[in-house]
């Protein structure tokens, strides 16, 4: 299981809040609302908690300036939208975020503790753990295949989905090399 960073889950965190305040300015369940929508939440998990948070955070900051509208009959809402500054962070922040690094895979677990395992047993769990990955790749490339994008929304999820597939295809790729190396006794 991958080891929680607070300082990656909150930059992340403001980068979704900053992202969804582009166009509109939202109070924090319509923030939470347009997460669902755009169905970010299933590729960057972030707590309703957290994303409050970062709303106020980013408010002390001069990021965002809020103001408070009456709906109704319901109680007032905190409404936000972004500043020039709020914009400079979101662009500072996912500068930060293009440095490619690949930290905590699942793989770590496995590949880095299993020498103590049979070798006919460490290939066998190799073996079905590649097994398993093809079962995904396979789902995400139906997934792909039967995606439509919807208008209006710049959340470009496709992108994801086709990043994820090439991932799981260089990890089958090393999941091979992995059982060649143990085939000549070599991990």
């Amino acid at each position: 299981m991958a080891t929680r960073n607070p300082t990656e889950e909150w930059r992340r965190t403001c980068i979704i809040s900053l992202f969804c305040l582009m166009e509109d300015e939202l109070n924090g369940y319509n923030l939470k609302q347009r997460l669902k929508k755009w169905r970010i939440h299933k590729h960057l998990p972030v707590s309703p908690a957290t994303i409050y948070r970062a709303l106020g955070k980013l408010e002390e900051q001069g990021c965002l300036i809020s103001r408070s509208v009456k709906n109704g009959n319901y109680p007032p809402s905190t409404v936000f939208r972004i500043t020039e500054a709020g914009k400079q962070l979101y662009q500072e922040l996912l500068e930060e975020e293009a440095s490619f690094t690949r930290t905590e895979f699942s793989e770590h677990v496995f590949i880095g503790m299993c020498s103590y395992l049979p070798r006919e047993e460490r290939k066998r769990m190799a073996r079905k753990r590649k097994q398993d990955a093809r079962r995904h790749l396979k789902y995400l490339q139906q997934k792909l295949d039967h995606y439509e994008q919807e208008e209006g929304k710049p959340y470009a999820e496709w992108l994801l989905i086709d990043h994820e597939i090439h991932m799981v295809e260089a990890q089958i790729a090393w999941l091979d090399h992995f059982i060649d190396l143990i085939a000549k006794n070599q991990a």
